[in-house]
């Protein structure tokens, strides 16, 4: 039975059905992220994982895209001063970003550190070149480091959300899922279609990609009402068929654009057959949405953003672990991919929760003494 909850937020009562087959595909989509995570850290893999890649329905990403704007307008929707909301959600994002970037930052470090002690390197030149490496304002708009590559998810999300708000309050929002989704398509000639024109750009970021999937879940969330009255007239089998001829769809689009017209000199992070497969997967969701309910699977897709910026570290630690007891072979066994991919979310996760619970108040902490004088810096 669905749970429905009252609340009252800047005065107004709130009426909160949660949509729990969103959870429940939360779940099953940060699994995915780990184990492929898991997977490509390993450089011998990527050659046995080809054609997994190459037709592996790409619909995670967007997923969370989708998911993320589709909330954000739920909650816009349904708040007199949201202003005030959007100005909290945008704050913790970037305190998220800034302070995992930092985390990852020391991590790095420190691996360089131990890897040129054991190989007996020159120290201060392998810290330096490592320093050097590290991107600079870039950054703040790809959010790319060594480890931290998959932060980048995060800056995507939050200029996305920064602009998608910018039209919801001109008003424009019809006019911004129009223009994100020509640059989408833009984008594909810098991803999977650079084998027809290829652009220079990495278009796998928040203008040509995360843009385009947050408005198209806000845009569902505004005319939430409309879309199940539309999805209830559906059949759910109809929406599954429509899903799985999506995904062949998607299939034959890689094959054409990655192996018959040689379009690798881009990324391959999507397609133009990816927005039918997860806007499917989504009003699929809204329609069955008590799916699992009160499962395990649901109760990790709501944890799903500490277990993905925290996956990596323990991605690194394990690989850096194997290849230092010469044991790298057990990374041929699919099996043991697998079970270790889950090991890495189970630890993800309640290392996120440690963090966020006493990590973040030590940080508070030392700024509050640093302000006080009682910690002095460099010997300052």
């Amino acid at each position: 039975m669905l749970v429905t909850i009252f609340k009252i937020t800047d005065g107004v009562i709130i009426i909160v059905d949660r949509i729990h087959s969103i959870d429940f595909m939360k779940g099953i989509s940060i699994f995915i992220v780990v184990y492929f995570h898991t997977m490509l850290f390993d450089g011998n893999q990527i050659n046995r994982l080809n054609i997994w890649l190459l037709l592996f329905p790409r619909f995670v990403i967007p997923f969370f895209f989708i998911a993320s704007g589709f909330f954000l307008g739920i909650n816009i929707k349904k708040r007199l001063n949201y202003t005030k909301y959007f100005k909290g959600y945008i704050l913790k994002l970037v305190k998220v970003f800034v302070v995992w970037y930092f985390i990852y930052l020391i991590y790095d470090c420190v691996v360089n550190l131990l890897l040129a002690i054991h190989m007996g390197l020159e120290i201060k030149s392998e810290i330096a070149r490592y320093f050097l490496s590290i991107p600079k304002l870039g950054v703040l708009y790809y959010g790319m480091g060594n480890t931290s590559y998959h932060l980048w998810f995060l800056t995507a999300l939050i200029w996305s959300m920064i602009i998608l708000f910018l039209f919801i309050k001109l008003k424009k929002l019809h006019l911004l899922l129009v223009i994100s989704l020509l640059l989408n398509i833009i984008g594909l000639f810098g991803q999977t279609y650079s084998g027809i024109f290829h652009l220079p750009l990495d278009t796998r970021d928040a203008l040509f990609f995360g843009l385009f999937y947050t408005t198209l879940g806000c845009y569902i969330a505004f005319n939430f009402e409309k879309v199940k009255q539309l999805i209830a007239k559906v059949k759910a089998k109809t929406i599954i068929y429509l899903f799985i001829l999506a995904t062949i769809l998607q299939a034959a689009e890689s094959v054409i654009t990655r192996i018959w017209l040689d379009g690798t000199k881009g990324g391959m992070g999507y397609y133009l057959s990816t927005i039918p497969l997860t806007v499917f997967l989504f009003l699929l969701l809204i329609k069955n949405k008590n799916f699992g309910h009160q499962s395990i699977i649901s109760w990790i897709g709501k944890n799903a953003i500490g277990i993905y910026v925290a996956h990596m570290g323990f991605i690194s630690i394990f690989n850096l672990a194997l290849q230092f007891f010469d044991i790298e072979w057990l990374r041929k066994s699919l099996l043991f991919n697998f079970f270790l991919a889950l090991v890495i979310l189970i630890l993800s996760y309640y290392f996120f929760v440690f963090f966020m619970k006493f990590g973040y108040k030590m940080i508070f902490m030392y700024r509050k003494m640093l302000s006080t004088g009682r910690v002095k810096l460099f010997g300052s």
